[in-house]
């Protein structure tokens, strides 16, 4: 199961901040500096855990319109990422309850047969 990534944004989209270049600037304030190292922890997640970057978890947001690959639904929750566990390989941004539905699927085919057909 895919683990959700922090809120980042109060805007309305939860894409992923892409920092700004190192050098001197204005002071941050402490909410700054706080929202500047999630956004850094963000982007170190989902290199270390998906091997993807903030701009390939933004393009495939924008790809889904901000909606879930499954229910469609408009994402109310920074969206999970979802990849196949075997190969790490990405397959999109699922909402928290269809990526939790997924899980219990994951490994057992005959389960999510019978859970369809009722």
């Amino acid at each position: 199961m895919a683990v959700p990534l922090i809120r980042t944004s109060e805007r309305g989209d939860f894409k992923i901040p892409l920092g700004r270049p190192r050098g001197y600037g204005p002071r941050r304030t402490p909410e700054e500096r706080e929202a500047a190292r999630r956004a850094t922890n963000q982007r170190a997640k989902l290199r270390q855990l998906y091997g993807i970057t903030a701009e390939e978890f933004n393009e495939r947001y924008d790809a889904q319109e901000g909606r879930c690959g499954i229910c469609k639904r408009p994402f109310d929750r920074q969206p999970c990422v979802d990849h196949e566990h075997a190969t790490g390989k990405v397959r999109g941004l699922l909402c928290i309850p269809c990526n939790v539905g997924l899980g219990w699927f994951e490994n057992n085919e005959e389960a999510m047969i019978e859970w369809l057909s009722h």
